[in-house]
Formats: structure tokens, C-alpha cells, sequence
């Protein structure tokens, strides 16, 4: 599904039938429901450290959209197939971003959850990448979330916000169009390049999003670091480093460790 990097996709029919590994206690609904609604789960198996979001259109033929936010990445769903315990084939194309199309299953549970199975051939590994995903309704209230606007999704690690006396819009490719005023100092953007270290805003916004969203600079992310951008191993680790150290603190450390000081590289990235 989302390796970066380019990759040749080949559907086979014998992957629809592979079964996928409990991602949910419950068993798959006998009785048809209706999947219309916004979705999302972060990814496992074989990639991790994103989420997958996705805006279901129930019907004859099940459509959507779907996005991967710490990856840069979205696209549609078309069902192309169904089995008679409500299991839903889907055919996803990307259409911003580098990610690569693959073949979507969606197996509804009884417990109100939407197992999410994503599989694509990378003939550069000569082997099947399968990653896996428990989705959950994502609750939206109308007062708080204007028509057509995403859903503001919490991440369960997420740092505290820092007060901010200015907005701050960044677009996927790390283009901050406001300033942001952090306490701690202002960060890396477009606009000071100086603040962004080794890196350039877009490597520095994708890094930092992606610590925002969970993703381990140890592994997940510093595969996707060097995949992506083509960083050298030690340049994807310590992007990610000082990205975990940038959203953890707010952009100041003061414990009394080696790592002590300003850290204001994801600032006006995640205000």
C-alpha cells in the first residue's frame, strides 16, 4: 500500500481470499450495515507509525476517500467486489502524494469496528507488503467542525499545545503561509529555512507530523525519512530525534540532561 518510493503494483486474486490476522476480538457481521461515515485507526503489520482516515459513501457500489495525514498522502475507494458476510473489496488510487495504489479490504465487525486490510506487490522486494488497521467511527460535532472540514483526530501522544498569539496553516509540502508566535522561539518553515538544521522544511514538516501522529523515530520513521527523501540512515534518525524532542517539549528542555536547550525545529510546523 504505502511504501514510499516507486514501486510496480500487481493485483493478484488469491490476496482478497488471504485471511487477515485479528485486528478486533469481535467476528465479522453476518447482517449487512451500512459503513457511511468517517472512519480512522492507526496502521500495523508490515508499516507503521501513521494512521489511515477515511470518508465512506455507502451504497450499491461503496465509494470514498481516504488519507494517510503523516504521510502526506490521499486518494479514493471504488468497490469492486463483496462477499455475503459484508466484506467489502476496494480498489484504492492515490491522488496527492507519493504513496502507492493498492487493494483494499474491508472486513465490518459486530463490535462496530472495520478491520482494514491494505496489500500491493513490490516487485523491488519481490514480496506482498500487507499493513493492517482497526477502524472506529470518528465522532464529529456539528458546532465544532465546520461542513466539509476534517475531523480534528487527537493523538494519544500527542504533547501539550503550546500557546500561540498567531495561527499557523502549513500545507504538505511544509509551507507555513502565517506565523506563529511559540514562547520558545519560532521554528522551521519556509520562511526561516535557518531554523530547520540539515533539512529543508518539507523533510522537517513530514518528520514532525509524524511524531505528532505516534510514529517511533527509531524505525517507522526513519524508514519513511530515508525512503521518502532519501536521507542517509544517521540524518533520518536524528531528523526524527529532534522532531520527538521538539514536540515532547514544546520546543525548550529543562530536566538537567544533555539534551537541555532550545528545540524549536516543529514550532510553527505543529503550533
Amino acid at each position: 500500500m504505502l511504501l514510499i518510493g516507486v514501486v510496480t503494483l500487481v493485483w493478484r486474486p488469491w490476496q482478497q481470499a488471504r485471511q487477515q490476522p485479528s485486528t478486533s476480538l469481535a467476528s465479522p457481521t453476518t447482517t449487512p450495515i451500512s459503513l457511511t461515515g468517517e472512519w480512522s485507526g492507526p496502521v500495523s503489520g508490515a508499516q507503521s507509525g501513521f494512521d489511515v482516515v477515511a470518508e465512506i459513501v455507502d451504497g450499491a457500489q461503496l465509494t470514498g476517500t481516504v488519507s494517510y495525514p503523516q504521510l502526506s498522502c490521499s486518494g479514493t475507494w471504488i468497490q469492486h467486489g463483496s462477499t455475503a458476510n459484508g466484506v467489502r473489496l476496494i480498489t484504492e488510487t492515490i491522488t496527492q502524494g507519493n504513496c502507492v495504489n493498492s487493494d483494499v479490504t474491508l472486513t465490518p465487525h459486530s463490535d462496530g469496528t472495520l478491520s482494514f486490510m491494505s496489500t500491493y506487490y513490490a516487485a523491488s522486494k519481490k514480496q506482498d507488503i500487507t499493513a493492517y488497521a482497526t477502524l472506529r467511527r470518528v465522532d464529529v460535532t456539528p458546532s465544532s467542525t465546520p461542513t466539509g472540514a476534517a475531523p480534528h483526530l487527537t493523538p494519544t501522544s500527542a504533547a501539550p499545545e503550546p500557546s500561540t498569539s498567531a495561527s499557523t496553516a502549513v500545507t504538505p509540502s511544509g509551507t507555513v503561509t502565517t506565523t506563529a508566535s511559540n514562547p520558545n522561539g519560532p521554528g522551521c518553515s519556509s520562511q526561516r529555512p535557518d531554523k530547520c538544521g540539515q533539512w529543508t522544511p518539507e523533510e522537517a514538516a513530514f518528520a514532525c507530523r509524524a511524531v505528532l501522529g505516534g510514529a517511533d523515530y527509531t524505525t517507522g520513521l526513519k524508514r519513511m525519512l530515508m525512503n521518502r527523501y532519501g536521507l542517509s540512515e544517521d540524518s533520518a534518525f536524528f531528523l526524527g530525534k529532534e522532531a520527538m524532542y521538539s514536540i515532547s517539549s514544546g520546543g525548550y528542555i529543562s530536566t538537567g540532561g544533555n539534551a537541555d536547550g532550545p528545540h524549536p525545529l516543529c514550532n510553527d510546523i505543529v503550533p
